[in-house]
């Protein structure tokens, strides 16, 4: 349970620092009613992601860290090169629009049928998957200019809480919906001393699970974020820093050389009229590929299969 309530919230702030993260934009300031309290932090987040509103974590950031993230965005925008991200967002984007127009082209094929995966299955996540995502390339960071001016509190309440309504529509298996397991969280402190505790959290059908929260700023987080944060923060400003003029043109034109064959592929998949068409011209490419998207959907709920043991002989 403590996987599923840390995945939304992790993965916030790995999107957010791992794009580079607007320039340095004014920061939002901290909003008197958050809860001061470690439990009520975990409350006030868990209830603003079950109400669809995802500029919660936003709110529950210290604020340095929200400068560190702005600072960041800051950062990447001034060393990439703009012609190189605006089409490679641009060239995401029409693969996206292209696979959800030939779609039951796509999953009508011999190509996908003969893998052996549950094509109805796999067509109940892809088309909401593919609104999720193309949702994202389409935003506001589908340009460097874009991101440069982006607004993080004003993003995770828009474009945000559109992706979560539309992740809400793609089936998850019974008891293992998120957003539904937020609404039952109970939390129970454990100990708080100083800017430390540990609490136990238990949502309705999971065993509770422990966390641990440390105070900064008057924001409770997660103490391993807490522990980790500015060796992260400085690690990616470091690797930002080396990256010369130099080698981001002759980045670019290896990426040019890519993004051109890439584009000649989606184009040709963009011709594709009948299933017979894609199984003689694209097929053959995506074959692998397909057989490895029907292994993978069946877990894009978050469940783990648990690996049977080997014994090691000499």
């Amino acid at each position: 349970m403590l996987t599923m309530f840390r995945r939304p919230v992790i993965a916030v702030f790995v999107c957010v620092v791992a794009l580079g993260c607007a320039q340095e934009t004014e920061i939002v300031a901290a909003q008197p009613a958050f809860p001061s309290t470690p439990d009520g932090t975990i409350t006030a987040v868990a209830q603003g992601f079950a109400d669809n509103h995802p500029e919660i974590i936003w709110e529950a950031l210290p604020e340095s860290y929200r400068a560190d993230i702005s600072g960041l965005t800051a950062s990447f925008a001034a060393k990439m090169d703009p012609e190189l991200y605006d089409r490679s967002m641009a060239l995401a984007l029409k693969f996206i629009d292209v696979i959800q127009s030939k779609q039951d082209i796509i999953l009508a094929s011999e190509t996908v049928q003969n893998t052996g995966a549950d094509v109805a299955a796999i067509e109940a996540k892809m088309t909401p998957t593919l609104a999720v995502v193309r949702t994202f390339f389409g935003s506001e960071i589908s340009t460097l200019a874009g991101l440069a001016a982006i607004d993080w509190q004003a993003y995770l309440a828009g474009t945000g809480a559109q992706i979560m309504a539309q992740a809400d529509a793609i089936p998850a298996e019974e008891g293992k919906d998120p957003f539904v397991l937020f609404d039952s969280l109970q939390i129970e402190v454990l100990e708080e001393a100083g800017d430390t505790a540990r609490l136990r959290v238990t949502a309705a059908g999971e065993d509770p699970e422990e966390i641990s929260l440390t105070r900064v700023e008057n924001r409770w987080v997660p103490s391993e974020m807490a522990e980790q944060w500015q060796a992260k923060v400085a690690e990616a400003h470091a690797r930002l820093d080396e990256l010369t003029p130099e080698e981001v043109q002759e980045l670019k034109g290896q990426a040019m050389f890519g993004l051109a064959m890439a584009e000649g592929f989606v184009g040709q998949l963009e011709t594709i009229k009948t299933s017979q068409e894609f199984d003689a011209t694209v097929g053959p490419m995506l074959q692998g590929l397909m057989g490895s998207i029907g292994n993978f959907m069946p877990d894009m709920t978050g469940t783990d299969d648990e690996e049977p043991g080997t014994d090691e002989t000499e």
